[in-house]
């Protein structure tokens, strides 16, 4: 069975581009016969705001594009919603399934450590990727750190060698050089998910079959791919 996502985040008022895609992702759920879903991304603490989730459903509500699965509130069918999920503990716990399995590993790096990185990068005229010096650190170097409360993020350990390709049905083949991309955060210094594993994590558990987004999107399909292929092992 078709089951569609839109899931904007409420860090500003719904525009044409986000409404557009909605109204696509709502057709293609229609005409299949699927299932139409809405779920606000709402992680980002500092510039999620209520009133924009507001003006998210009031937009929705005016085009006519209605929801038919999520948490039932006041006889309608509402949003889901990632900071409910973030707070049901879902992210963290497959985090720690990746940390289990060595495909994530915590990283204590400073963000003048990562910044002087990123300098060196560009100064040699290289695109930047993560030393994965964290991964030097020991299990017991790793517990001290956890036990002092030291600011950490955990990164997945992205593949580093061969050729990426997906088929975008718009695009076609689509393809990316892993060693390009490095290992990136899923889980954030405030314990937030970030965006590209909540995603993930979130399409898997609500089964969603097909992806419908902007070409701005297209730079994070490598990473998500990744971490499917990872959490499909689980």
């Amino acid at each position: 069975m078709t089951r569609i996502r839109f899931a904007p985040s409420p860090t500003g008022n719904l525009h044409i581009g986000t409404l557009r895609t909605a109204l696509f992702a709502w057709l293609y759920a229609k005409v299949t016969g699927g299932t139409f879903i809405l779920r606000v991304e709402d992680t980002d603490r500092e510039r999620s705001e209520t009133h924009y989730e507001t003006s998210i459903l009031e937009g929705l509500n005016w085009m006519g594009l209605s929801i038919n699965e999520g948490p039932i509130t006041g006889g309608d069918y509402g949003p889901y919603r990632q900071s409910e999920r973030m707070e049901q503990g879902v992210y963290q716990t497959v985090a720690q399934q990746l940390l289990d399995a060595g495909q994530a590993y915590y990283c204590f790096d400073t963000s003048a450590e990562l910044e002087a990185e990123r300098q060196a990068a560009i100064a040699a005229k290289k695109p930047y990727v993560y030393s994965r010096k964290a991964l030097q650190l020991t299990p017991d170097d790793i517990q001290k750190k956890l036990e002092a409360n030291l600011p950490h993020t955990i990164r997945f350990k992205m593949p580093d060698t061969g050729t990426l390709t997906y088929t975008d049905l718009i695009r076609g083949d689509v393809s990316f050089e892993l060693n390009l991309i490095g290992d990136f955060v899923i889980i954030k210094s405030d314990q937030s998910p970030s965006y590209n594993f909540a995603v993930v994590v979130d399409d898997i558990g609500m089964k969603v079959s097909h992806i419908i987004r902007g070409e701005d999107h297209i730079s994070n399909m490598p990473r998500q791919l990744c971490l499917y292929d990872a959490l499909a092992q689980k």
